[in-house]
């Protein structure tokens, strides 16, 4: 599976107050504080059946609430995280907007919930308004400098936005407050942006420590990121090791689904790889399982099947109008990767960074620049994508291939050469064309034999097979 579905999201960070600890820890220091106590949410536990999720326990509760008192903010507050916390545990960017309403319901209720207002700012990540979501964590701040989840929302847009020195300040404000599962993830996504893989494990890792048994979802979403992380070096063990605890503590959890089918593929094993990718999509369709398990469907040569498999991304991508804010990089990452409707990749991904300017963003314009054969633009977008010394296999792909386009030989070499050092099983397929290419780019090949495709792209030698 592609990389890009290992990397932490971080706009379903849904972790708002779930735990109470003590201590502090540098973002850049090796070991963070021990977590030392904490407490349960904070509705009654034991009403619904074992099964239910702590979403849906939250969802019931405060509906249960409001039907009784309609005019209740702090009801319509905790429905509110319960459809957020749901929609991570779903996928359906639908919950967003439920979210939203059930906001907007508790500030005509009591328009001086400062919690509402914290909470549309989450939102606003989620809908991919960066750039409104920090302004509103900023004013927030000015008001309660001691709530830590607003500086996690601020770091989020921060990020989003580009503007990394401005994350690290504000994440390292909200571990200073609060040190637990949201402050440890944000700062391992954070390490990993900045190529310290080592240290970004050891934070995920204290993330699954300190993660409540009691709320199974979370847990499991933590050891997903984890395997993730173990993934992205290289090491199917380690990340079979996290998706299958994950699926241990939340069966059928379509995210540790659609990591095993990632593991499974790397391993050559696609006769199981595929039903954990449509048991992941049974769940809910996301777009970049259904494009890896069309991906995979093309390595087994079942072409047919991988066509509706593209077809399900595109459908997916362009059904809401929220769909398509959300999912527009996805789908011109997805219509440039497969070489499809090239001028709307462009288009799509120019128009994601006028309001996102982030290093994947700067990727996926940069990849599709290099399919329309405009090399010197993807070159130095995808200098800007590497500028933080990010150590992502495909991003060390693209950097490859943007440099054979330019006929610079030795460069290319060197990316591709970093790639599959980094993580030989990062694609699929381009892991194995990255080799075919190196392999051809070795001293004593003629450059002659690499002519063709390097005017074109990844078309000629470096085709989909």
């Amino acid at each position: 599976m592609r990389q890009r579905l290992r990397r932490v999201d971080l706009r379903f960070l849904f972790l708002v107050g779930m735990l109470v600890v003590v201590g502090s820890v540098v973002i850049g220091a090796d070991r963070p504080a021990r977590v030392v106590s904490a407490r349960l949410p904070v509705f009654p536990q034991g009403r619904f059946a074992p099964g239910d999720s702590l979403p849906d326990q939250q969802i019931r509760f405060y509906q249960d609430r409001l039907a009784d008192n309609p005019r209740d903010a702090l009801s319509w507050d905790m429905l509110a995280i319960g459809y957020m916390r749901r929609l991570r545990e779903s996928g359906d960017p639908g919950y967003a907007l439920r979210a939203e309403e059930s906001l907007h319901r508790a500030l005509a209720a009591d328009p001086r919930d400062d919690q509402a207002s914290s909470l549309l700012a989450w939102v606003a990540l989620v809908k991919h308004e960066f750039a409104d979501a920090a302004t509103r964590a900023e004013g927030l701040i000015r008001t309660s400098p001691s709530d830590d989840m607003l500086y996690g929302i601020l770091g989020d847009a921060e990020v989003e936005l580009g503007r990394y020195p401005e994350a690290r300040q504000a994440l390292q404000r909200m571990m200073d407050l609060k040190p637990g599962p949201a402050a440890y993830t944000r700062a391992a996504y954070l390490r990993q942006l900045h190529g310290d893989i080592r240290g970004a494990i050891h934070l995920m890792e204290f993330a699954v420590e300190a993660a409540s048994p009691r709320d199974r979802e979370t847990l499991a979403w933590t050891r997903v990121q984890l395997g993730n992380l173990y993934f992205g070096r290289g090491d199917l063990a380690g990340a079979e090791t996290q998706y299958a605890a994950a699926l241990g503590v939340y069966p059928g959890y379509l995210y540790a689904l659609a990591g095993l089918g990632g593991v499974r593929g790397a391993q050559g094993r696609f006769d199981d790889a595929i039903p954990l990718y449509e048991k992941s999509l049974a769940v809910i369709p996301l777009p970049v399982v259904a494009e890896a398990l069309g991906d995979l469907y093309v390595r087994t040569g079942k072409q047919e099947e991988a066509e509706r498999q593209f077809s399900l991304v595109e459908y997916i991508g362009r059904l809401t109008q929220l769909n398509r804010v959300v999912y527009n990089r996805d789908l011109a990452f997805f219509y440039a990767d497969h070489r499809r409707h090239l001028d709307q990749a462009v288009a799509l991904a120019e128009r994601e960074a006028t309001q996102r300017h982030d290093i994947y963003t700067d990727d996926t314009l940069a990849w599709a620049d290099f399919q329309i054969g405009r090399f010197a633009e993807a070159d130095r977008l995808i200098a800007r994508a590497l500028s933080l010394g990010t150590r992502d296999a495909q991003l060390l792909y693209h950097a490859g291939m943007i440099a054979l386009g330019l006929g610079d030989h030795p460069r290319a070499a060197r990316y591709l050469e970093q790639a599959l050092q980094t993580n030989p099983y990062f694609h699929i397929l381009h892991a194995g064309e990255a080799r075919r290419v190196l392999q051809n780019l070795r001293p004593g090949i003629p450059p002659r034999l690499i002519s063709v495709a390097a005017k074109t792209g990844s078309r000629g030698l470096f085709q989909r097979r």
